[in-house]
């Protein structure tokens, strides 16, 4: 009995190791599912856009096939990060992050969230102070395009989405405002 309880407990410390790695793994797979999912659902809603335009010009079209090139190439910086997140965690590397405008990453974030605006007639303003901040360039883009996505996808039809930079006591502020119908106060404690 004393050899199968001291059996036990080394199987369940010899196994939690690898159990953490499981879960880790299953988040990465998650986020990094999460990640690809925006630009791939900005460059769909922009191609259908213009599909469904019987008076689609050459101009427009070209138009669109650079914002489509854009769309990819952001889906292969995300692959390259992705690989660059999985060197670091090997070797235990710091990411380097680097002075950011912040008013033309939000502009970015605007220009690859305005097809899906334009599908349900929402207009975007931008206003506020101009600021910088230090990250990393790329993920702070898409953490304002999926900010930017949430609110579009649960505002009503012909609604307004306001993004304001203000300057606070420890740095610059970003708010994201849409005219969705909110959080259901229940579910506050857990965001």
């Amino acid at each position: 009995v004393l050899s199968g309880l001291l059996g036990y407990m080394l199987a369940g410390r010899t196994l939690k190791p690898i159990a953490d790695m499981v879960d880790e793994q299953h988040r990465f797979i998650s986020d990094a599912s999460h990640e690809l999912r925006t630009p791939l659902t900005a460059l769909k809603a922009m191609l259908e856009v213009h599909l469904r335009d019987k008076n689609l010009s050459l101009s427009s079209a070209k138009t669109v096939l650079q914002d489509s090139i854009e769309e990819v190439d952001t889906l292969q910086s995300l692959s390259d990060s992705l690989l660059t997140l999985t060197q670091y965690q090997k070797s235990g590397a710091v990411a380097q992050f680097e002075k950011l405008d912040l008013t033309a990453l939000l502009r970015e974030a605007i220009h690859r969230v305005t097809p899906l605006a334009k599908q349900k007639n929402i207009t975007i303003k931008l206003s506020g102070t101009h600021g910088t901040a230090h990250g990393l360039r790329h993920s702070v883009t898409d953490l304002f395009i999926i900010l930017l996505d949430n609110a579009i996808k649960y505002s009503k039809d012909g609604g307004a989405v306001g993004i304001r930079t203000q300057k606070s006591e420890t740095g610059i502020t970003v708010l994201v405002k849409d005219e969705g119908e909110g959080i259901a106060k229940k579910d506050l404690p857990y965001i």
